[in-house]
């Protein structure tokens, strides 16, 4: 039984999502065309064609309900199951947080400053695994491993990370592995603070991928504090940050025998990656 054409269809969540005031104009019609083709299996340019074709009951029904999700700032993501990532579309639930293009500009520092020959890296806090798939994707001579703390995050990652090419451990940061066992660290853990006004419009992803005690820099802290343990000499670190905390971070790596190697801006052009290498040799 059909319901409604493609065009009022696309009108009507248009309206929905106006007069929620949750994006501007561009994205409003950018998601309504997403999610209807996410909802009719179809690509955009068959909207356009097919303007006239009538969705059945159960699409009408489907994507209403995409839209009122969608209308509450829902990640397109989280609605559709996938998300773009580097060179890659991986899958996405609400157990792990949405893949912020931004973070590929961690991808690009380890790139940057880490040749193709073999090595051990550890994504440690992998989340869905984007980064460590980003990696095993650039630099196939590479052994990754992938540590998480969230076992449902890591199911999400073995899907995308194929593992086990990937292998996973259930564990905080570095704290499974053993003396001198890596030669780089790669991480982008939760770094806003408990009251952080952001929080609010992040409602809908897991508030462990989000939020770190003391003030955010908690798991800084634990990660800085340990990988000089972990790490072989003259071993790499390289962490993602808020735009606010890249002197705070610089000044924990700082304390704990880790040298400054350069800070890297994300596509806003805001401070977002530093980078940074252990200084000399180093006992258990």
């Amino acid at each position: 039984m059909a319901c409604i054409s493609i065009q009022s269809a696309l009108e009507h969540a248009i309206t929905v999502f106006r007069r929620s005031e949750f994006s501007s104009d561009g994205q409003q019609i950018h998601d309504a065309r997403g999610l209807l083709c996410f909802v009719l299996e179809a690509p955009n340019s068959h909207l356009i064609t097919h303007a006239d074709q009538l969705l059945t009951c159960h699409q009408w029904s489907r994507f209403q309900s995409l839209v009122a999700r969608r209308s509450h700032d829902e990640p397109m993501a989280y609605l559709t199951g996938e998300r773009g990532f580097w060179t890659m579309d991986v899958k996405v639930t609400s157990d792990v947080l949405d893949p912020r293009p931004d973070t590929e500009t961690l991808v690009q520092a380890c790139l940057d400053y880490l040749d193709a020959s073999p090595k051990t890296v550890l994504d440690a806090g992998t989340g869905s695994g984007v980064v460590a798939g980003a990696l095993v994707r650039e630099r196939p001579g590479w052994q990754l491993l992938a540590s998480d703390l969230s076992l449902r995050a890591l199911r999400v990652a073995a899907e995308n990370l194929k593992a086990p090419a990937v292998p996973l451990v259930c564990g905080d940061w570095t704290a499974a592995f053993s003396a001198h066992s890596l030669d780089a660290i790669v991480s982008n853990p939760p770094y806003l603070a408990g009251d952080d006004p952001h929080l609010s419009a992040l409602r809908h992803e897991p508030h462990m991928a989000l939020v770190a005690d003391e003030d955010g820099l908690g798991a800084f802290m634990r990660i800085i504090g340990d990988a000089s343990r972990v790490l072989n000499p003259d071993g790499w670190l390289f962490l993602e940050h808020g735009y606010t905390q890249q002197d705070a971070v610089i000044h924990l790596l700082r304390g704990s025998d880790f040298q400054l190697v350069h800070r890297m801006n994300d596509l806003g052009g805001n401070p977002r990656v530093v980078v940074a290498r252990l200084t000399g040799d180093h006992d258990e």
